[in-house]
């Protein structure tokens, strides 16, 4: 690989997971100790500001159909970096459950006042091939945000 990963955050992956049975309103939170990576361009520095990133990324599950319907033509335009969260149980539970047509959302204005916030979203996709967890990081958020609080 001619390409070098630097490594851009680390910390807590933290998502909610509703629990399995039909009549169960039980949710429990999960949590994975993640690495971010991102590609250096020709050994400059990284475009993406991860400074303000908090230790925790608070990340909600959503239908990947919704993704596409609103986001395809944002991801295209987007930071893509490449999540390494370690191998653990709830990891494995993510997995599952990504594999079976979710995907994350991580909020940062959920933990930091707007203004800080660069940037406000993150789409977080598991591609199943790759084994490889991608985070999309859409160039213009404030319309991405928009589209998103419609659906």
């Amino acid at each position: 690989t001619g390409r070098e990963r630097q490594t851009i955050w680390q910390g807590i992956l933290e998502w909610v997971e509703k629990a399995k049975g039909p009549n169960d309103n039980q949710k429990q939170t999960r949590h994975v100790p993640c690495q971010v990576s991102a590609n250096s361009k020709d050994g400059s520095e990284q475009e993406l500001k991860t400074d303000n990133w908090p230790h925790k990324l608070i990340m909600q599950l959503m239908p990947k159909q919704l993704i596409g319907n609103i986001g395809g033509a944002y991801l295209k335009n987007s930071k893509s970096v490449l999540f390494h969260p370690q191998q653990c149980e709830a990891l494995d539970s993510l997995t599952k459950v990504m594999s079976s047509g979710f995907a994350g959302c991580v909020h940062f204005t959920s933990v930091l006042p707007p203004t800080m916030c660069d940037p406000k979203v993150l789409i977080l996709l598991y591609t199943a091939e790759k084994r490889a967890y991608l985070g999309f990081i859409p160039n213009d958020q404030v319309a991405f945000v928009d589209r998103l609080r419609k659906v």
